[in-house]
């Protein structure tokens, strides 16, 4: 899937993506100081859907500056491709294929717009003056993804793993390694393990092959996909990573009585994966379940984890 180079990324709301830049700009930004949450939704993939927890969350990391040492925050989101009217988002001049995707080309569709937006916000500090006449340094990008849209992201940490192990880099960052940085994943009530077996799994499994819109097509793809725990320890974490000396901090954000997660699934996933207290395993990822699910309080909440994931960036390696 091709990427155009469109124009530097300026703020804006649309049925396709949503962009806020930092709601407390500095006078001389930094952009090695600088955060990225780049935001993939669930099913159905319409970004509008979470235009109010996207500017809750804006809020709330410019309420939070203080926590830590970091100047801006950007948040960025962007609609699965083929859920919205539109084609083309004029903020970045990449057109979504007009056939409806499976879940696999949907991951590669992801990949190609993070790859577009850390292309257009590098251009926006070099256009702007502050790498002062040299390249930008990597984007530090922190992945969020709701429902699905968790999987999403997991698959698309799992092949930024895979080529970095096949050393695809070139010195010039084309391959996009060399041009961001994933530094943490935060899953917000997540579907990455068999959703077939969670209450509206086992309800959309009976419908017949071929019926149903956009979303109920996409659910039965799911279906097919979404069974066993798929990553390794590459992405799990380990005692020590495996990938020189960056660790990815991962936090689920799992939801009581979620009708796309099956209880039982969670709570063998959270007893298998997390982070326990009084082990050595310290890079495992966080798991909580949440009881309350309203997006001011997930907002907040989220606030909290990227910060969380920010000061772990900071820390010396």
């Amino acid at each position: 899937m091709s990427r155009i180079d469109g124009p530097p990324l300026i703020p804006h709301v649309n049925p396709i993506s949503l962009y806020i830049p930092p709601l407390s700009p500095s006078s001389s930004p930094n952009p090695s100081h600088d955060y990225h949450v780049f935001f993939v939704p669930g099913n159905p993939g319409c970004i509008a859907y979470y235009n109010d927890f996207l500017s809750f969350l804006a809020k709330n990391l410019s309420l939070q500056k203080e926590r830590c040492e970091v100047r801006r925050v950007h948040v960025y989101g962007h609609s699965l491709a083929n859920f919205t009217k539109e084609r083309v988002n004029h903020n970045h001049e990449l057109k979504a294929p007009r056939k409806l995707l499976s879940l696999q080309e949907q991951i590669q569709y992801v990949e190609a717009i993070l790859e577009q937006y850390v292309h257009s916000s590098q251009a926006e500090y070099t256009d702007q003056g502050f790498t002062n006449g040299k390249s930008p340094p990597p984007l530090k990008i922190i992945l969020v993804g709701h429902s699905v849209g968790a999987y999403v992201c997991m698959e698309v940490l799992r092949r930024r793993r895979a080529k970095e192990k096949m050393q695809t880099e070139r010195p010039d960052g084309s391959s996009g390694l060399g041009r961001m940085k994933l530094i943490g994943f935060i899953g917000l009530w997540p579907t990455i393990t068999w959703i077939g077996q969670s209450p509206s799994g086992r309800r959309i499994s009976l419908q017949p092959p071929g019926k149903g819109g956009k979303s109920l097509l996409m659910g039965l793809d799911e279906m097919k996909e979404i069974t066993a725990d798929r990553w390794d320890e590459d992405i799990w974490g380990a005692v020590e990573p495996a990938l020189g000396n960056q660790k990815l901090k991962l936090i689920f954000y799992f939801g009581q009585n979620d009708h796309w997660v099956a209880d039982h699934t969670r709570d063998d996933l959270i007893a298998t994966r997390t982070f326990q207290e009084g082990r050595p395993d310290t890079w495992k990822p966080k798991m909580l379940v949440d009881s309350e699910g309203h997006s001011s309080t997930t907002a907040n909440k989220t606030a909290e984890f990227v910060y969380e994931i920010m000061l772990a960036d900071q820390k010396p390696r």
